[in-house]
């Protein structure tokens, strides 16, 4: 009975699931932190340069002020974790956000740049501490996977019949528990891994764009669904290339096998201008296939970058608009944040332009 391939990743996964949680974890912390990096762009732009610029600051010392405006909704917070409160959570963030950009406005603007800047420095350095906590929880489970499947690979290939070994080559063989291993492990990452966090990585984005304006993440959504499928398809040519390349390294493998172990009957029967024209047509279309490889690589970085360039440009066009014709709601702080927003929800589909 054949086993499909999600329960077969799922058994081999199991054993790591306590991994796999602690990864998973890290990815939505990672992108938690990657959100509020970005929505950094609204205080400095907002309140800080904004205020100091219209001479609207009152001066007061940074903790002073914001012991008056964020201090009673910090208070609500601490309070509703301590009671497990989420309703009351929900409600006081908001207010605690708002009484921090008061604070930033109401003190000196150098303390308040300060501020900001040690606030975005420690959000960057939590950000490569989750990105980092990610690939170390996460790269014991993958080892631990390849593990497995290799060590089942090879007693499955030690009780096949003698008469399968006759009709296939080493290298074939061989590829089986390298190659073929190597593409179960992109599977699962892909399945455990990558495509939850791309997941929580677009809602965080999308959810700070439409928190900007929602009018120009009506935009976005009409603009950025053909710019992800022409990536997306780029990303299936890349991959089935590279896959490719791979079956003609095995081929070559498999020869230079063949020709190794049998080097006396070469010898013997003076065959060695027959296996120098077998090299040579395995070279020539693992050269051929490379060199095709490389130059569609080559290329899809300037489409990839060509069309983030496009989408950009008339998102940049219609929000210049938007704030140059007085939009009350759209401020240049939230339209910044919206444009790193926006644009970083082109990264994880540019993903798909890395070989599996």
């Amino acid at each position: 009975m054949k086993t499909s391939t999600p329960s077969m990743l799922f058994r081999y996964v199991r054993p790591y699931a306590g991994l796999v949680v602690l990864a998973q974890a890290s990815s939505i912390l990672f992108a938690l932190c990657s959100g509020a990096t970005i929505g950094m762009l609204l205080p400095i732009f907002d309140d800080v340069f904004a205020s100091s610029g219209e001479g609207e600051v009152d001066d007061l010392p940074l903790g002073e002020a914001l012991s008056v405006e964020a201090g009673p909704p910090a208070g609500r917070l601490l309070r509703a974790v301590g009671t497990l409160s989420p309703s009351g959570a929900a409600s006081a963030i908001p207010d605690l956000v708002s009484g921090v950009r008061s604070a930033l406005r109401a003190s000196r603007p150098d303390e308040a740049l300060v501020a900001v800047v040690v606030a975005v420095v420690g959000l960057i350095l939590l950000r490569n501490l989750f990105s980092y906590s990610q690939v170390f929880f996460f790269s014991a489970v993958e080892e631990g996977f390849m593990l497995r499947a290799r060590e089942e690979l090879f007693e499955r290939i030690l009780r096949l019949d003698l008469a399968w070994f006759t009709g296939s080559r080493t290298g074939e063989t061989i590829s089986r528990i390298t190659a073929d291993a190597a593409r179960m492990k992109g599977l699962m990452a892909e399945v455990t891994m990558r495509m939850p966090r791309q997941g929580i990585l677009l809602l965080v984005y999308l959810g700070m764009t439409l928190w900007a304006s929602w009018k120009l993440t009506l935009l976005v959504l009409v603009v950025f669904p053909p710019s992800i499928i022409a990536i997306t398809l780029l990303g299936r040519v890349f991959r089935k290339r590279s896959h490719r390349g791979q079956e003609r390294m095995a081929d070559l493998a498999s020869l230079l096998q063949e020709s190794v172990q049998g080097i006396r009957v070469i010898k013997s029967f003076s065959m060695e201008s027959r296996e120098r024209e077998r090299l040579d047509s395995v070279l020539e279309d693992f050269r051929q296939n490379e060199v095709s490889f490389q130059r569609f690589r080559g290329l899809a970085g300037p489409v990839s970058e060509l069309i983030a360039v496009a989408v950009s440009g008339l998102l940049l066009f219609i929000g210049g608009r938007m704030i140059l014709s007085g939009e009350s709601s759209l401020t240049l702080g939230r339209f910044f944040v919206f444009m790193a927003a926006a644009l970083s929800v082109m990264e994880p589909m540019s993903e798909d332009l890395t070989p599996a």
